[in-house]
């Protein structure tokens, strides 16, 4: 087996809670945890970092066996090289922020630093905050001292268990972008366990997908999701994910150009894109317009050319789903049924799928 794969075989029981996984995981880059609350995504991290033991099954990275049930074998979590960033960044309140990032570094024992503490501190723009005391700091604050203490403990691998979900719109925003080069800056693998589908197009490279206990799928994060990651209690589809390539990038207006088929997308440009980078694209059915002809004469500049390829009456509701073939996937648009028969739309017509740039930032 490669050094640079995370093996699970687990099988454990919680409080009548069963978590079942068996999965090889690339210990490069980015991968999500991806699933509804309750689906076991906490768990299975906390098994990972040693916190909980897995009544059967092995744990190995690379060739380093840390579980190993049926042999009775449980290496303990600071013998794991893993750092961990949990909900809500708790932080030694009597300390500074340096100090706080000292008490870090101080931890990786006789281990040699991977990367100078100034280097760490610059990355994540910690500078200003260093004489400052954790009470003082916003939620966004705190989450980047946080990851700056797990990575000065210099692990082999970093979890980061949902590090957004107690931040507002705003707050999320202010660190999303520290956290989406973060893996390559630091040449770390990343477990992301979360269950925002925004925060795992923007961050990850792949994605585990959990429902009640279960893998149901693995693998990179466009198909994997358009698979399993919009379904609802009603099976209704709430979106899909679009792959372009970044042709333009204009940083006095802060857009990026991305090509999907023969049509462009404007996108608010994200920190550390390059022409030519895959460019993963989240669109709701919601955020979607129709439109019969080209538009002109609108605000609204991206537009995807289609076919209807279904309509679908949404039960109990002044809505429709609306199939549009794109040729690369079928993207569902929630419109009113009025609009469906105002516009005469059927099966095989031309259609044009109108986003608003604003409903693509992250």
């Amino acid at each position: 087996m490669s050094v640079s794969v995370l093996q699970l075989d687990l099988d454990t029981v919680y409080a009548g809670f069963s978590l079942r996984v068996q999965a090889e995981i690339p210990l490069q880059g980015v991968t999500a945890i991806f699933g509804p609350s309750g689906s076991g995504k906490s768990t299975l991290l906390r098994l990972i970092a040693g916190l909980e033991r897995p009544q059967r099954g092995r744990i190995m990275a690379g060739p380093d066996v840390w579980v190993d049930a049926g042999q009775s074998l449980f290496r303990k979590p600071h013998r794991r090289s893993v750092g961990i960033v949990m909900q809500g960044a708790p932080l030694l309140n009597h300390l500074s922020v340096r100090g706080n990032l000292t008490y870090a570094a101080q931890r990786q024992g006789d281990r040699p630093a991977a990367y100078p503490f100034s280097r760490v501190v610059e990355s994540l723009d910690l500078e200003p905050l260093l004489a400052r005391r954790p009470p003082s700091l916003s939620g966004g604050e705190r989450q980047r001292v946080a990851l700056a203490q797990a990575i000065l403990t210099r692990p082999g691998l970093l979890l980061l268990d949902e590090p957004l979900s107690a931040l507002d719109r705003a707050r999320k925003a202010e660190i999303l972008p520290y956290l989406q080069d973060l893996s390559s800056r630091f040449d770390l693998p990343i477990l992301l366990v979360s269950h925002d589908v925004d925060e795992v197009v923007r961050l990850a490279d792949r994605v585990m997908v959990l429902k009640a206990g279960s893998m149901v799928d693995f693998g990179p994060v466009t198909e994997t999701l358009n698979r399993h990651g919009f379904d609802r209690d009603t099976m209704d589809r709430e979106g899909a994910i679009l792959s372009g390539i970044a042709r333009k990038i204009d940083r006095e207006l802060d857009l990026m150009e991305v090509e999907i088929g023969a049509d462009t997308l404007f996108l608010p440009r994200e920190e550390g894109r390059q022409i030519g980078d895959v460019v993963p694209i989240l669109i709701r059915a919601s955020d979607v317009a129709l439109a019969l002809q080209p538009p002109e004469g609108l605000s609204i500049r991206n537009a995807l050319r289609g076919r209807v390829a279904s309509i679908r009456r949404l039960p109990n509701s002044a809505f429709a789903e609306v199939g549009v073939d794109l040729g690369v996937l079928v993207l569902p648009v929630r419109i009113t049924r009025a609009a469906v028969e105002a516009l005469s739309l059927r099966a095989g017509q031309n259609i044009w799928a109108l986003v608003k740039t604003t409903t693509l930032a992250g």
